[in-house]
């Protein structure tokens, strides 16, 4: 019920058709990836590369460990997602880093 009315309110505002509600940030992330990598595949060209910022914290879940900069949480779990690059925060060139492989 008040899921429904919310999702509309965010449909009708923003540029997308539905909504995605998750218990967390981490959820979140993890749904993210799979609807970025969904995305590309049902357009026909399928991506796999991901890119982070250093020192990102995206969650404990394995494809968000992936994109989480610190190696303590991720050493325990490898190997992990290997198509994720690290760039620095707030630096246009190294934004070179995304290619035709990036995904998200």
């Amino acid at each position: 019920p008040e899921q429904i009315t919310l999702g509309r309110k965010l449909t009708q505002l923003s540029f997308a058709d539905k909504a995605f509600f998750c218990n967390s940030g981490t959820e979140a992330n993890e749904a993210a990836i799979k609807f970025a990598r969904k995305f590309h595949v049902a357009a026909g060209k399928p991506r796999e590369g991901f890119v982070a910022f250093e020192n990102a914290f995206h969650g404990r879940t394995m494809g968000a460990l992936a994109l989480t900069w610190k190696e303590a949480y991720k050493t325990p779990f490898q190997p992990l997602m290997p198509s994720a690059k690290f760039l620095p925060f707030n630096s246009v060139p190294e934004l070179s880093g995304v290619d035709e492989t990036t995904c998200a």
